[in-house]
């Protein structure tokens, strides 16, 4: 009697029995978290910046004296590193593997010039006032709100990755705005109203900007460049953006 063997069929079984065991094996040193969820006061140096690494999100205030408070499964937040440096938190938990956790960060500080996103979550920073300087970088997919920012003369804008920026209200003391976007994601500043915008573009995100005395483009993307105002423009458009008049 002959006997024929399918070694196709084999050979996708074996695998089939690997890859099922590999995938169980994979979570088996991951810390999940626990059911209860508790509120947490940490101690910091001080700090007027943050970097943003994972899926938390961040709301900032400010106060006179600095205060984060951390809202999730306990077994994370002991997790969570608190190191500063250069006057910026570095928010990640240590190296490891994570699974079904909560954890969302409330942040007070007297002042604030960095924020800066390297994962999927979101930052949104309430109202300020008397700030001069800020600077924001998005290199993940999270967004970062921008809300009552008084005293503002200085932003610089960088977008590399998926996440948005959106500024909510009016802002009338920005004398320079800087946008250089890298990515797909967009920038929604028709509120804040400058003196100056300079404008760098080489990915697809949209930018939206408010300038009165200069403008100057520059896009070698394919991002859309929508201005208000009727300020001086100085154009180099090489891509297949449009400059867009959104008076």
């Amino acid at each position: 009697m002959n006997i024929k063997i399918d070694f196709n069929k084999i050979f996708l079984l074996i695998f089939s029995i690997l890859g099922l065991t590999s995938c169980d094996t994979s979570n088996i040193d991951c810390i999940r978290g626990e059911e209860s969820i508790t509120t947490q006061v940490l101690s910091l140096s001080d700090f007027d910046g943050i970097n943003l690494h994972g899926s938390e999100n961040v709301r900032i205030s400010q106060g006179l004296l600095q205060e984060v408070k951390v809202i999730g499964n306990s077994n994370i937040i002991e997790n969570l590193r608190t190191s500063v440096s250069n006057n910026i938190w570095d928010i990640r938990l240590e190296a490891g593997c994570y699974r079904n956790y909560k954890l969302a960060i409330e942040i007070i500080v007297p002042n604030i010039k960095h924020l800066e996103i390297n994962g999927s979550g979101n930052i949104i920073v309430n109202d300020f006032e008397d700030q001069n300087n800020l600077n924001i970088e998005i290199n993940g997919s999270g967004n970062i709100s921008l809300n009552q920012f008084e005293g503002l003369t200085n932003f610089d804008a960088n977008l590399n990755g998926s996440g948005f920026f959106k500024a909510n209200y009016d802002i009338y003391t920005l004398e320079n705005l800087s946008v250089n976007n890298r990515g797909r994601g967009n920038f929604f500043g028709f509120k804040l109203n400058t003196d100056n915008c300079i404008i760098n573009s080489i990915g697809v995100g949209s930018i939206k900007v408010t300038a009165t005395q200069l403008l100057d483009v520059r896009l070698t993307g394919r991002g859309d460049v929508f201005y208000k105002g009727t300020p001086e423009i100085k154009q180099n458009i090489m891509g297949t953006g449009n400059l867009i008049n959104a008076n």
